[in-house]
């Protein structure tokens, strides 16, 4: 068996991989043209989407996990079917990255709208029909959730959508929690296209949220933690951290750790 050296591997085939879910394919080629038309062309681009046109087959959080295992491009856009670049260019995308990667080489995912934890707060760079040439923020501006609409991964940061949530809404916030939870940082960068629809918060939408915030919650949640070779407390609670972390304290935590973990929940 031979060794391989990861200096040597070179595993991207092309710059970007363009990845859709897909319920109308005229809507799809439109959008594609557009990209085309932009410069996203030949060997340096490819395009893969995931056919929901006769049902929704598959949701944002399958049919995109299946998008990012598939792709072969260093970056890889995540875009909404009825999203148009009739604004800016690959140039400009391409000047941005370069930007990001000199200033701020730990991001991992940049978008056109987002939020970080102000309520009220929202930067943006779209064109939509509640909007004309928005552009709020100055730019690039740091976030911890990301609109759907487009979604721009780095591939080298190996990120993912979380397994254990569904639906077609949210999964820009998770794959940035995703992010931030590895190392790395999201952001909103000045990249002007138009997107053809505002979104909606409908029944589905609420139920999403519900279960997005169900399911951080139990993974923020404090918790005792052993390993082979030693024992802590993991919390938010920097007093609790502080509290129950010397060592003076482990035959404590040793012995009451079941009490101590029913009482925290």
């Amino acid at each position: 068996m031979s060794a391989v050296d990861v200096k040597n591997i070179h595993p991207f085939k092309c710059q970007y991989t363009i990845g859709s879910l897909v319920t109308n394919l005229e809507e799809y080629e439109e959008m594609r043209r557009s990209f085309q038309l932009a410069g996203f062309t030949g060997d340096k681009t490819e395009f893969i989407y995931v056919n929901n046109t006769k049902s929704n087959e598959y949701d944002a959080y399958q049919g995109l996990s299946k998008v990012i295992t598939a792709a072969q491009g260093e970056y890889i856009i995540l875009c909404h079917q009825d999203i148009l670049l009739t604004h800016d260019k690959e140039p400009v995308l391409a000047a941005r990255i370069k930007e990001m990667n000199k200033k701020y080489p730990l991001w991992a995912v940049l978008g056109n709208a987002g939020g970080y934890s102000k309520p009220g707060i929202v930067y943006r760079r779209i064109s939509d029909p509640g909007t004309n040439n928005a552009s709020d923020g100055d730019f690039p501006c740091k976030v911890r959730s990301l609109d759907e609409n487009f979604l721009l991964l780095k591939s080298a940061a190996n990120l993912g959508f979380s397994h254990d949530l569904a639906g077609f809404h949210m999964y820009g916030t998770d794959i940035c929690l995703q992010a931030e939870l590895k190392g790395f940082n999201s952001y909103v960068i000045d990249f002007h296209l138009t997107h053809k629809s505002s979104g909606a918060r409908n029944k589905s939408f609420y139920l999403a949220k519900k279960n997005f915030i169900h399911k951080y919650r139990l993974a923020f949640q404090g918790r005792f933690i052993r390993t082979t070779c030693t024992y802590f407390y993991l919390s938010s609670s920097s007093l609790l951290t502080r509290v129950i972390q010397p060592k003076y304290m482990d035959k404590l935590i040793r012995r009451w750790a079941k009490r101590f973990s029913r009482w925290l929940g």
